[in-house]
Parts: structure tokens; sequence; C-alpha cells
């Protein structure tokens, strides 16, 4: 199995200051290498029809409407599995969580994983790898921890992925996670098409109370 995590929206509850209303933290799930090499081609082939540079990301909160639409279309045929956990800010009372982005971070990717506990024993998992080698560390050590055989699930191998511009798949799941984040915001346009383009692939969404 292999595993791509990224996520839509913030880790920040200052909603009224620019922090997004919810964090989505998506797994994308592959059972087999070559499920994972027919996305990317999928990916590569709607980059090639936009004429995009291979350095260009595709990330759903700098994409235009016409082009999240065409990248979903295109991957929504393959055969991969989505496991999202959405946290949606307001619910979260614990006021550690509430202060502390890096914790808030960790807790919501572990709980994530804990949806997906038949599908994490012995994958290899690829995180975006945004933060300083500090937090990588930490994160790492916490995880592993958490996934553990004594505890009932034990992944094989996790790594952060340092450039996403150079991985197709943690772009695939930056933008299931915007899709399935954007249907939390009925008040924006297309609120509700993204997430339907994608949900025969969707096993478990996961908005946490």
């Amino acid at each position: 199995m292999l595993i791509y995590i990224d996520e839509s929206g913030d880790a920040g509850f200052k909603t009224n200051q620019g922090s997004s209303k919810c964090l989505v933290v998506c797994l994308v799930c592959f059972n087999s290498q070559a499920l994972a090499e027919e996305a990317t081609q999928a990916i590569q082939t709607v980059r090639s029809e936009l004429g995009w540079p291979s350095h260009v990301e595709f990330k759903f909160s700098k994409t235009k409407h016409e082009i999240r639409e065409k990248f979903l279309r295109a991957v929504a045929g393959i055969p991969f599995e989505i496991c999202a956990i959405v946290m949606q800010k307001d619910l979260i009372r614990s006021e550690h969580l509430r202060s502390n982005k890096d914790d808030f971070y960790r807790y919501t990717v572990k709980h994530g994983l804990g949806s997906a506990t038949s599908l994490i024993e012995g994958a290899d998992i690829f995180i975006d790898g945004s933060g300083d080698r500090v937090f990588k560390k930490e994160f790492s050590a916490y995880l592993r921890k958490e996934f553990s055989p004594a505890n009932g699930a034990s992944f094989n191998s996790f790594r952060f992925v340092k450039e996403s511009e150079n991985n197709q798949l943690i772009q695939l799941a930056d933008m299931c996670a915007g899709a399935i984040g954007r249907a939390y915001s009925p008040e924006k346009k297309h609120y509700d098409l993204y997430r339907h383009i994608i949900s025969k692939r969707i096993r478990n969404e996961w908005p946490f109370k």
C-alpha cells in the first residue's frame, strides 16, 4: 500500500483574521505501484494538455475552477481510495489544541491515519514536507509511537516529501483535500461539485466532533 497525505486549510484558529474554518487531512491510498503510476500518468497528461512546465504544481487553493474540474475528472476513474478527516475548528474545545498549531496538526494526522488502520498496515506513507527539521523528527517519532505493532497497526515507512512540485501524487492528495474541504464552505461557488466528482473514490470521510 502506498499512501500520500496532504491537507487543505491551516492549523490556526484565528478564523476572524484569515485562518480557515476547517483543517482537512486527506490520505490518498493505492494498493499497488501500478495504480500509483497510472494516476501519475493521468496527471502528467493533464499537465501536458495545459502546457504547464513540470515545476508548476497543481494546488487546489491556487488553481482556477476549470483546471480543478479537469484534474479531478482525469483521476476519478482510477481505483484509488481516499480517507479524510475534517476538523471543523468551531467544534474543537481543547484549549491546548487551539493554542498549539503543531500539536493540532499532528493530532489531526494521527486521527486521519487511525480512521484507515486496515490500509496503513505495512504501508509506505508519504506526506508533504512542510516544517523544520525538529518538527519533522518529533512528528515521525510521534506517529511511530502511536502506530506500533503493540498498538495493533504499524506502517512500513514514513517519509516527508521535500519538493511537492516533483511529486504528482502529493499534488493529488492536495487536490482531493481541497475538493473535500470546499464542500464545507457552502457560501463558495462550486462548493458541492468537486467532492461529487471524486465521490466514488472516497472510502471514509470523517467530520471530527
